[in-house]
């Protein structure tokens, strides 16, 4: 084990916002680790195995990630200062790096700057930060690579907070442990457990999520309990106050759950929806502004609710016909409602329910129904959307009177489409000589770019486009300040150029000065700005002029992206690679946290 020294300074870990880091830390426990639309808690039943190693797991953690593959590796990448990557060292990783040898890794949760974990054989494992003692070793010395807590082999399940953690074993029994300033540990008081320890005496719980600074659990007769913060009656025990036990929400035959900056939206078995909490903005959808400190149905005519999410004072929710609906902060058109006032109560957010496929820019979104036809919305200030005008929408319109587009690709002010009969088109700002067509000037409506070739997919990066032809080259045009275009050189194209390497491109997509592209051998090469790694190549700061292959990643079958971020799927597995942004200042100890075993109670 390495021991790093400890940090001072002005700012602490607490000056995050609690609701905030709470929300991120529910979203990513559920989003990476179940189906789409599966509710925010499964509810297994106590005494299940622990999944087979077969079972992909990742989350995401304060910039890094952790995942285990299907032969039961586990990989981390990314920031790295507190050794939560578990590799041995404080070093930050650009690349997906193994961790150790072993081939028996079944589940892992990433919390603030810590990592648990748990393996086939029921052991617990944890490494990272532990000045909290959100290790669980009786200690907080940092551990920077997996670290077992104890010697137990019946854990199921683990979830990581901030500062604090929690377990489930195979009895169906609850166990917390680390800080506890809110009473987060549920323990009936504020102090910290140096190791597990068990929460109450139930034998029940089935499903456990760990917020910021507070908690929650379903059990497996449907109850929701939650405990911790409750500064604006976010738990929904009728009050403000802060519970330091787990308090049961009103109601049972809770399904799932979601928490934004305050308030707390919840579904049922029989499709009813329920909100609590905040609602300055009217995101709880009762039509009104008012607060509420315990669950309130939310009423619509003829409605069953079939999945949640919640913004950070805006709530969206899907009904049992695939519409979406969303309610409160407005300020910007982030509901997608038709203008950019709030909403205190449900609004449908798409007029139309067979969509098949969407493309968001910097502010405008792009859709293709199931019938071929193109539809837009949003900012239209450099004729993005491509109708004629430069005036914005706050619903989505049709472009013109074709029904026969197949694929769309919207960047910061521009959007491109290839048609059923391959031709390629382009309309809106084209500053970089990105739309192709020998010039810089903008199109206020779609213009025909190329239908000599047949076309399969486009990608837009900022200033620059990429497009894949059906027999598989790859052909780039705009800017190319920084390789952008992958033709070995920085000189800008205003048409279309062929990009030299195999004929045997799959997939390619852009980011916002660089490019990754998949080839038909699964092979993933990447070409452009590096500032931050988004390469993957293992080095920051240079760029490549040409495409060049990440090495430690092969039998890759799609790619996403965004302005820094790349995202790959191997084998139907997911990863989620967020780019370190900037470094974070250097943690200090805000204040020793009191300890159970410190003040003489028990420690389990």
């Amino acid at each position: 084990m390495l021991t790093r020294p400890k940090w001072s300074g002005t700012q602490g870990r607490r000056g995050r916002s609690r609701a905030a880091r709470a929300a991120l830390s529910l979203v990513l426990a559920t989003l990476l680790l179940m189906p789409t639309i599966a509710p925010a808690f499964a509810i297994p039943q106590p005494g299940s195995t622990v999944p087979a190693p077969g079972l992909q797991r990742a989350d995401a953690g304060y910039y890094f990630n952790v995942e285990i593959r299907s032969d039961g590796t586990l990989w981390a990448w990314g920031y790295n200062f507190y050794g939560q990557l578990g590799d041995g060292t404080w070093v930050t990783k650009t690349t997906p790096l193994q961790i150790g040898v072993d081939r028996d890794w079944a589940t892992v949760s990433a919390g603030d700057s810590h990592v648990l974990a748990i393996k086939t054989d029921g052991t617990l494992w944890a490494w990272g930060w532990n000045d909290y003692y959100t290790l669980g070793l009786n200690e907080t010395d940092q551990h920077y690579a997996p670290t077992q807590v104890g010697t137990d082999t019946d854990w199921v399940s683990v979830a990581a907070g901030e500062m604090h953690s929690l377990g489930l074993k195979r009895d169906g029994t609850l166990w917390a442990w680390g800080d506890n300033a809110q009473g987060q540990l549920g323990q009936g008081d504020y102090l910290s457990d140096w190791i597990p320890t068990q929460v109450g005496s139930a034998t029940d719980w089935a499903s456990i999520a760990a917020g910021g600074y507070a908690s929650a659990a379903i059990k497996a007769d449907g109850t929701l309990w939650m405990w911790g913060d409750n500064t604006q009656g976010q738990i929904g025990q009728g009050d403000a106050g802060v519970y330091i036990t787990p308090a049961q929400v009103p109601g049972s035959g809770w399904v799932s759950v979601s928490a934004g900056k305050g308030h707390t939206v919840g579904l049922k078995s029989d499709g009813t929806l329920w909100a609590w909490g905040y609602n300055g903005m009217g995101q709880l959808g009762l039509d009104d502004t008012g607060t509420r400190l315990s669950p309130v149905q939310v009423t619509q005519p003829d409605t069953t609710w079939r999945s949640i999410g919640t913004g950070t004072y805006s709530t969206f929710a899907v009904r049992d016909d695939g519409s979406l609906w969303a309610t409160g902060y407005n300020m910007q058109g982030q509901l997608g409602v038709g203008d950019p006032n709030n909403r205190d109560v449900f609004t449908q957010v798409y007029s139309y329910t067979d969509a098949v496929s969407v493309s968001g820019g910097y502010s405008h979104s792009l859709g293709v129904k199931s019938n071929g036809s193109a539809w837009v919305c949003g900012d239209n200030s450099l004729y993005q959307l491509g109708n004629g005008t430069n005036m914005d929408l706050f619903t989505f319109g049709q472009v013109g009177v074709q029904a026969d587009w197949v694929a769309l690709a919207a960047d910061q002010f521009n959007s491109l489409g290839v048609r059923s009969d391959g031709s390629l088109w382009g309309w809106g700002q084209n500053a970089g000589g990105e739309l192709g067509l020998g010039d810089t000037n903008p199109r206020q409506l779609p213009v025909l770019i190329d239908n000599t070739y047949e076309w399969k997919s486009v990608s837009e990066g900022w200033y620059f486009t990429l497009a894949l032809m059906e027999d598989g080259r790859l052909y780039s045009c705009g800017n190319n300040t920084n390789g952008d275009l992958g033709l070995g050189d920085t000189t800008p194209r205003y048409t279309l150029t062929y990009v030299p390497s195999d004929v045997d491109w799959s997939n390619v997509s852009a980011g916002e000065a660089y490019a990754v592209g998949v080839k038909e051998d699964g092979t993933l090469w990447s070409w452009g700005w590096n500032s931050n790694g988004q390469l993957g190549t293992g080095v920051t700061g240079s760029a490549w002029y040409a495409p060049v292959q990440v090495t430690n990643l092969t039998g890759v079958t799609a790619i996403a992206r965004s302005i820094e971020r790349v995202v790959g799927r191997k084998r139907q597995r997911h990863v989620r690679h967020r780019e370190h942004v900037r470094r974070p200042e250097p943690k200090r100890v805000v204040r020793a946290a009191e300890s159970r075993a410190q003040r003489g109670g028990p420690a389990g």
